[in-house]
């Protein structure tokens, strides 16, 4: 059966986390949706979708026939909800749209979205963060939306100038809690529960954040840390119930005791180090969801440490048929294979791309087999000899894209092959995705 999974918001680092586990699965297909192209998935995923209207008050129906429009259009098997925001907004509508929705019940995402909820609720048995009033406060002290995520509009406060501005910013802290300044390291704990029992209980630091989000993220093998967040997710989950794939937050108080920050029924945007250890949460928590029994999982306890970075895509997609690539010092490069060039020639057959060699190299049968690089990716091979030019190679005919190091034989074919993308190697990446 194929699984046509709909995320939502696309755009976000959760979704791109959600794609990178699904991508190799072959019963999986991700088709995204936003609101216009300035996101990764308009210029990675094959199906996007960039008219969804932004939802407030005054365009929830409209929202809603967009969203029903799509699930019908691609015949969504569920959606993954990849904003906080979303989450129950989605859920209530999953009899409505009449496909899954990848999150708990609307009662838990309640709880889950609101921190004094989810503090009131839990607080006779796990430690949670004091909250102040303002007739009672000690300082520092630390301020954050109780309906908010990732670390907007949260501060550290260390007096009372600093409050009195904040009372200004955010409307007196209505909507704000006023809580403990909380000193020490901080945790997510990726998990995974089916309706029995949670399977996977994973504390990892949070070495860097950058505007909420992990950038740096490194295994827990600290014993005591373990033991002690495996205690504080069975308590959640036996007080919430929540299935499929969540975690929640952790950081040290003064008394160095691990105290509760937020529960998040979704998927992390540094899931990616989970996945790592063997267990490829949003496609169990898929499984779980569509009520595929899940009790067990490769989860494989050891140190590992990720640093996410940006990676380079462009847009619009260059459009050609033919691709004519040069030997040394471009597949072959410092007498190693170039894996990434390797790559793009496999991808070129996918395509369905004829693949000509265009080389100086008068022996390019022994070089090849040399590397261990099959003869027969080379739909053509040309011995280019001295006094010939590679522009007169090319088929200019056809839309073609020519790679090459050197710098003259680029001038040669652009000066003569006006219908042929022409790059060295440090443009591969705009060809590559």
């Amino acid at each position: 059966m194929k699984y046509n999974i709909l995320l939502f918001p696309s755009g976000s680092q959760v979704a791109h986390e959600i794609y990178n586990a699904l991508k190799y699965e072959k019963y999986v297909e991700c088709i995204g949706a936003d609101q216009g192209n300035n996101n990764w998935s308009a210029y990675t995923l094959e199906k996007y979708i960039d008219d969804v209207p932004i939802y407030t008050n005054e365009t929830v129906d409209e929202f809603i026939c967009k969203i029903k429009e799509i699930v019908l259009q691609y015949n969504i098997t569920c959606i993954i909800p990849c904003f906080d925001k979303f989450i129950t907004i989605l859920k209530k509508l999953e009899n409505e749209l009449k496909c899954k929705i990848i999150a708990p019940d609307v009662e838990i995402c309640n709880i889950c979205e609101y921190k004094s909820k989810t503090y009131n609720l839990l607080e006779s048995e796990i430690i949670v963060p004091k909250i102040y009033n303002l007739n009672n406060l000690n300082y520092p002290l630390f301020i954050k939306p109780d309906n908010g995520y990732g670390s907007r509009n949260s501060h550290k406060i260390t007096n009372n100038i600093e409050l009195n501005y904040f009372l200004k910013e955010y409307n007196e802290l209505k909507n704000h809690l006023i809580c403990e300044y909380l000193p020490g390291d901080e945790f997510t704990v990726d998990c995974l529960s089916n309706k029995q029992t949670l399977l996977v209980c994973n504390p990892r630091k949070r070495v860097r954040t950058i505007q909420g989000i992990s950038v740096n993220t490194e295994n827990i093998i600290d014993e005591n840390i373990i033991v002690k967040c495996k205690e504080i997710g069975n308590k959640i989950f036996k007080k919430l119930g929540i299935i499929g794939c969540w975690f929640f937050q952790l950081k040290f108080n003064s008394k160095n005791e691990l105290c509760l920050l937020e529960i998040a029924p979704r998927i992390a945007g540094a899931m990616c180090l989970t996945r790592n250890l063997g267990v490829n949460l949003p496609l169990l928590s898929i499984y779980i969801h569509l009520g595929i029994d899940i009790n067990e999982t490769l989860y494989k306890s050891e140190y590992i440490s990720v640093y996410k970075i940006f990676k380079n895509v462009f847009l619009p997609k260059k459009i050609y048929d033919s691709l004519y690539i040069d030997l040394d010092d471009t597949i072959i490069i410092k007498n190693k294979v170039n894996i990434d060039i390797i790559s793009f020639l496999y991808k070129c057959k996918n395509d369905n791309k004829t693949i000509i060699l265009l080389t100086r190299n008068n022996n390019p049968t022994e070089v090849l087999k040399k590397y261990f690089i099959s003869e027969s990716i080379f739909d053509k091979i040309f011995i280019v000899k001295k006094e010939e030019q590679k522009s007169s190679f090319i088929n200019n005919n056809n839309k073609s894209l020519f790679i090459d190091d050197s710098y003259s034989e680029r001038v040669d074919v652009t000066n003569n092959c006006k219908n042929t993308f022409v790059i060295g190697l440090d443009q591969l990446e705009q060809f590559s995705e």
